[in-house]
């Protein structure tokens, strides 16, 4: 598999593909923890909206650049102007983590610092903000549908419990070699 052209973002790629995965795979449905798919981010569209529109009160500048480069799809929308991904359920707990996929393990810091400049607004619409490093993600590129799909489960449940932890740091470093 190959997703360096999906959206610019090889990891979204390899993300995306799973999601398909825990889609179409019967076990994935049943389990606590789920990433969002389209149809679950259109029901969530008026809280989307009210969080863009908080966006515009907090920081116009970051509004105005947002609707100049987003598209007009929610998922274009959570990710320009509040800086989500995508976003994971955990059902057991019912809480939702907006997730900020990213490879360059050098943004970090300023993705965190800018999910917190932007807490108001993100609040509105997920529980929690975690950034999620992944490095070495061209490993996750040799596998088939049915074991990416695993890898990036297990992926989701570090994210998880690093967000319920107390020492969570609005972060995550996950070394893909270590979800296979």
């Amino acid at each position: 598999m190959n997703y360096s052209n999906y959206a610019g973002n090889y990891l979204e790629g390899l993300i995306w593909s799973a999601k398909k995965g825990m889609n179409n795979i019967k076990k994935y449905k049943s389990f606590n923890l789920t990433l969002l798919q389209a149809k679950d981010i259109v029901s969530m569209e008026e809280v989307i909206t009210n969080g863009c529109n908080k966006v515009k009160e907090l920081d116009f500048y970051r509004y105005k650049t947002a609707r100049k480069y987003s598209e007009n799809t929610l998922a274009s929308k959570l990710d320009h102007f509040l800086a989500i991904d995508d976003i994971l359920y955990n059902d057991e707990d019912n809480i939702s983590i907006g997730i900020d996929w990213t490879v360059n393990l050098n943004s970090i810091d300023s993705k965190v610092l800018k999910h917190q400049e932007l807490k108001e607004a993100i609040n509105l619409v997920v529980d929690f903000t975690c950034v999620v490093g992944v490095s070495y993600e061209d490993t996750l590129d040799t596998l088939d549908e049915a074991s990416l799909t695993k890898a990036i489960y297990n992926l989701l449940k570090v994210v998880n419990k690093a967000v319920k932890s107390k020492k969570f740091k609005g972060y995550v470093l996950i070394d893909a070699r270590d979800l296979v």
